[in-house]
């Protein structure tokens, strides 16, 4: 009978209008060149499951960074086949100093951009009395900033209730409920929890007086009626010739390069593209979407999801196997390596695209001109991009992938 390891990664994302401060400077982190060696390996796997995931899901987010840090816990305390598998599907050693530095460098950056709201926090769980070993807590602590916690699993609502409040705590509130007691039994010894919480202030807000009903194309037969926000702004614009499409990068407030947090939506131009935007991801690079400045007339439509996945399956698929049977090697976590496995690996996420909080608007028509503030060029190329048909968005700082999703059928 094999002992379990459970993973659960609860986050939110909210991008609306919010304070901004920043007490970190990013320019001058020695450990900027680890940050951009593990980004690599972790924008490879945002890429393979988010191709996984959109086979059978419509719309969706995900933070693959957070599945990656949470499992990334785990792989530090895997030895044998079961350490290869998954040090081939994260792309990270464990044994690799400049690995480790960099997901502690990254961690540190992201959660030093305060009032954007950028948190991330990793707890581990252990059942008292199992023997874990010094140098994997050590480990867990010093390159995830992980804090432990022993608790008695018997007690499975007491130890449900604290995991969630905990999750309640880095999310602000809003998700209050990641586990259930009936996810605890017995066999529970171990449960590593991932928490992020994104709130982002646009570097341009909409107005929410612009912001109508108009039309989007769900699929090329069928249509709907959404709240539709608009500006008109000067931003990278660019095309993907190789997946028919094209793109704006659309910034949040910050202070420093190193901050720069932007979300890149990406419009294929047929109603029914996006499959090709998606089967092209692995081309991609955040750094690399650059763009040219344009005035960008652009309309975005408000919208919100929820979502909950076991990636157990996913994770199969993407040659993660032996870390969820009965012969998985965790050898270098306890000393009862041969009971130990992976039972299951749950993330639920909540993300809100908004002007400024939330607000019924009336249906109007109107015919919009582009409107640009003071201080714009005008010899700047002006461009329309009319996010009125299924697109894919990211979430990105300089170099890192934070989310990932699509959208089909938008909600608000």
């Amino acid at each position: 009978m094999a002992i379990k390891i459970m993973l659960w990664i609860p986050f939110i994302i909210t991008i609306c209008t919010a304070h901004y401060t920043s007490g970190f400077n990013f320019e001058r982190d020695e450990n900027m060149q680890a940050i951009h060696d593990i980004s690599l390996g972790i924008n490879r796997f945002t890429v393979e499951l988010h191709k996984i995931i959109s086979r059978n899901v419509k719309s969706f987010v995900i933070s693959p960074l957070s599945v990656a840090l949470v499992l990334m816990m785990a792989a530090c305390g895997a030895d044998g086949e079961n350490a290869e598998e998954m040090k081939s599907v994260l792309h990270f050693d464990s044994d690799n100093s400049v690995h480790r530095t960099g997901i502690h460098s990254m961690l540190e950056m992201f959660n030093a951009i305060q009032t954007s709201e950028v948190k991330m926090a990793n707890r581990m769980y252990i059942k008292k009395g199992i023997k874990i070993y010094p140098d994997y807590v050590n480990l867990i602590k010093t390159t995830f900033n992980s804090s432990i916690e022993n608790v008695e699993f018997e007690n499975c609502a007491e130890t449900a209730q604290a995991i969630n409040q905990w999750c309640a705590e880095q999310t602000h509130q809003r998700i209050e409920k990641i586990i259930d007691p009936n996810d605890i039994d017995q066999e529970t010894m171990l449960i590593l929890v991932n928490a992020v919480y994104f709130k982002a202030l646009w570097s341009s807000a909409f107005e929410k007086s612009d912001t109508n009903l108009k039309t989007f194309h769900l699929n090329k037969f069928e249509t709907k009626e959404v709240p539709m926000m608009w500006q008109s702004i000067e931003t990278s614009y660019g095309v993907l010739s190789e997946s028919n499409a094209t793109f704006v990068r659309l910034r949040f407030k910050s202070n420093y390069v190193y901050e720069y947090l932007n979300m890149i939506v990406m419009l294929p131009n047929e109603i029914d593209g996006l499959d090709i935007i998606e089967n092209n991801l692995h081309k991609l690079e955040p750094s690399a979407v650059k763009g040219t400045r344009c005035l960008v007339r652009l309309f975005l439509p408000k919208f919100k999801m929820e979502n909950k996945f076991d990636l157990t399956v996913p994770l199969n698929q993407m040659g993660m196997v032996t870390p969820f049977q009965d012969n998985a090697n965790f050898s270098r976590m306890s000393k009862k390596p041969l009971e130990m496995k992976i039972a299951k690996i749950v993330q639920k996420t909540i993300f809100e695209v908004n002007e400024k909080g939330v607000e019924a608007v009336a249906a109007t028509q109107a015919t919009l001109n582009f409107r640009f503030g003071k201080g714009y060029n005008p010899y700047l190329k002006k461009v329309d991009f009319v996010v009125n048909r299924p697109f894919m968005y990211l979430i990105t700082n300089k170099n890192t992938i934070l989310f990932s999703g699509k959208v089909t059928d938008p909600d608000y």
